[in-house]
């Protein structure tokens, strides 16, 4: 994996449950080295009454977005059943191209904006929504494969829990989202996956059991 070109930052406005996409250049976040950054923190830095040195602090550290850039993309995902809710469950990138951009929304419905050619392209559905703040994680000796976990289990909803998108060279072929065995646990209790890495072609994770009330 090479180095990030760019941090993708999704903005959500609470007023209209819009979400814009915006890419900011790495460049702009960070110092070139560490002497630079230092001389900077010498140079911003204050005096305060008590006559100690603080850190320059957020205002210093904003100052380097007075030109936000503007949104790349808008998002405005599909409303609830009977509520006027919209949400965004996951946004990821494709694997380790950080042009692409994949987001799925409260029904499971996925698109991916290719922010290389400014467009957009309907992937196929979830099998299940993955309810809010899913997981999303590529594995190196998988680079066309994207596993989605949701992170808040009920054994009603275990089958689907835990999916792969197969994808490959999409324009080549159709994308195609698995079902995938449900991890342990979450078929006969309530859990809440509280963390979780890769290891090889493995993926542990902790979780948090809650007891089924009758």
């Amino acid at each position: 994996m090479g180095r990030r070109r760019y941090l993708n930052l999704l903005v959500h406005n609470n007023h209209d449950d819009l979400y814009s996409l915006r890419r900011i250049p790495a460049n702009r976040l960070f110092y070139p080295s560490a002497r630079a950054a230092e001389a900077a923190a010498m140079a911003k830095s204050y005096i305060d009454h008590d006559g100690k040195r603080p850190h320059p602090g957020a205002l210093h550290f904003m100052d380097r977005f007075r030109n936000f850039p503007c949104p790349l993309l808008n998002l405005q995902p599909t409303p609830m059943h009977h509520r006027n809710e919209r949400s965004l469950d996951l946004v990821t990138l494709l694997g380790d191209d950080e042009t692409k951009i994949l987001t799925a929304d409260n029904h499971g419905h996925t698109v991916l904006f290719d922010a290389a050619s400014y467009s957009v392209v309907h992937f196929p559905n979830l099998n299940c929504s993955k309810g809010y703040d899913a997981m999303a994680v590529s594995i190196n000796q998988e680079p066309d494969c994207l596993y989605v976990l949701n992170l808040r289990h009920h054994p009603t909803t275990s089958n689907h829990c835990f999916e792969v998108l197969s994808y490959g060279v999409f324009c080549e072929r159709i994308p195609i989202w698995r079902s995938l065995p449900p991890p342990p646990f979450t078929t006969t209790t309530q859990t809440t996956i509280t963390s979780y890495t890769t290891l090889s072609t493995f993926l542990p994770s902790s979780v948090a059991l809650t007891p089924l009330t009758r």
